[in-house]
């Protein structure tokens, strides 16, 4: 998963967005990341780039993902919360379905939740979402990250 991130703050080029973020890992760079971005917010608040009001503000911001609105609760002055909206999700069904997952991660099919299937899913990148039967199929897991490669 390799989750260094790093945030670049740039003006955008539309005047629509307070700020462009664009968000790197040490690979490549990613259109959306949750964290990033809600540190980013706090800090620029901090700073005052973002001017404090009792209460909050809400600003957009500019991501790989498109504009995205973004909320700064304020409380003597300071940050307290902030709170992104992401994309509407996007699903994806898994094509190689449940037998290389379970080569890749050392589960059984019998550790797959029957009713739901594994599932690719955005609101801006795409992760993997496995739904298992139960929490013992955690324990078990053991990933096989070469095997994803290809």
């Amino acid at each position: 998963m390799n989750l260094s991130e790093t945030v670049f703050v740039q003006k955008p080029p539309t005047n629509r967005a307070l700020a462009r973020l664009r968000i790197f890992t040490t690979k490549e760079e990613l259109k959306l990341a949750g964290h990033p971005v809600i540190g980013t917010w706090f800090l620029l608040a901090e700073l005052g780039v973002v001017p404090a009001q009792e209460g909050g503000v809400h600003v957009l911001q500019q991501t790989g993902a498109g504009i995205l609105p973004v909320e700064i609760r304020f409380k003597d002055g300071r940050p307290q919360r902030v709170t992104m909206t992401q994309k509407e999700a996007i699903f994806k069904t898994l094509e190689s379905g449940s037998e290389k997952t379970c080569r890749r991660s050392c589960l059984t099919p019998r550790d797959f939740d029957p009713n739901l299937p594994p599932e690719f899913v955005s609101t801006g990148i795409f992760n993997l979402m496995v739904p298992l039967r139960n929490r013992a199929a955690l324990a078990k897991i053991k990933m096989n990250m070469v095997s994803w490669r290809g």
